[in-house]
């Protein structure tokens, strides 16, 4: 990825979450630090399976030195978008940890961000609707800290719209779609429309489905 390391946009973020390189951890922001009671200069360079030690929907150990992660990448695939039930130390305290890969084509082992999302103590149990985490289009968007609407203009960009053609499907003027256009490259550390779009897709920021004629989308 361009510019800065995702745990960098997070820094301030209320939402824990910290950044893995070769399976060991290389940062970690605040609220991570806060949720695992460890600080992020002790937890730095240890192994990530130490550190969550999650499970899958059925209770059973997911997190060891021999993971389907692990298996992943030994295989040359990409790590693909999923989550996993965390059980903090803290009593009643449970979430969902989603795993999301980011990592520059020619980086040999991927860099994981692993976000967590704690659950209600009444949907503490990982299954049911009430557990179910938010889209990961809408997880990997928020890294970048991307508003909903900047969302709707650059699922826009993938899907080859032009600036007046956005404007009219998205219910805005032509200047204010470009101003959007800016803050994404801004926030995508794109110099381009091309960059942000290789960017967008590289990372899966916007949904795959072909972008919608999107009427009266409201919320900045």
């Amino acid at each position: 990825m361009p510019g800065r390391l995702p745990i960098e946009l997070l820094r301030g973020s209320a939402t824990p979450a910290f950044l893995t390189a070769g399976f060991r951890v290389e940062a970690v922001n605040p609220a991570a630090e806060m949720l695992l009671g460890r600080r992020g200069a002790d937890l730095r360079g240890a192994p990530c399976e130490e550190v969550v030690c999650g499970r899958d929907v059925f209770g059973n150990v997911f997190c060891h030195d021999r993971c389907a992660i692990r298996q992943t990448v030994a295989a040359g695939e990409d790590v693909r978008d999923f989550r996993l039930f965390f059980a903090g130390a803290a009593a009643g305290f449970h979430a969902w940890l989603t795993i999301l890969q980011f990592s520059a084509e020619e980086e040999r082992c991927p860099r994981l961000l692993h976000l967590f999302q704690p659950l209600a103590a009444a949907a503490a149990a990982p299954r049911g609707a009430a557990a179910r985490p938010r889209d990961l289009a809408a997880v990997r968007a928020a890294v970048f800290q991307l508003t909903r609407r900047e969302r709707d203009v650059l699922a826009g960009l993938v899907a080859g719209r032009a600036t007046e053609d956005l404007a009219r499907e998205l219910f805005m003027s032509p200047t204010t779609t470009r101003n959007h256009v800016q803050s994404i490259l801004r926030k995508l550390s794109a110099r381009n429309r091309a960059e942000a779009i290789t960017t967008a897709v590289r990372h899966r920021l916007v949904d795959p489905a072909p972008h919608p004629h999107v009427r009266g989308s409201s919320g900045e």
